[in-house]
């Protein structure tokens, strides 16, 4: 084991976790932009409310839908990316994962 330089990249344990932390950090607000979503979704089919939805969305004309889902996920997706606020940036997130139930 001495034969193996120093600088080799299996031994430096604190890059490594550096690494593993900054990677993590994605997969963590993926994970509870679908937890958020999914408990969205429960309150709406708990509350009846899922139903009206439904029934207004098919008695209306679709390409008035499809264009509003369009243009909340351009507005979503500029926001996320323009803003400088780590707030605004999770409203915008949110927002998107509102617009594709």
């Amino acid at each position: 084991m001495a034969n193996f330089p120093s600088n080799n990249a299996a031994f430096r344990g604190s890059e490594r976790t550096a690494a593993a932390r900054s990677s993590r950090a994605p997969y963590t607000h993926l994970v509870g932009g679908i937890l958020g979503f999914i408990l969205v979704e429960l309150a709406l089919f708990e509350s009846g409310l899922a139903g009206q939805i439904a029934q207004f969305m098919l008695g209306f004309n679709w390409f008035l839908i499809l264009g509003a889902f369009m243009l909340t996920g351009w507005l979503a997706s500029r926001t996320a990316q323009t803003s400088s606020s780590i707030g605004m940036q999770y409203f915008a997130y949110a927002r998107t994962w509102l617009r594709k139930r």
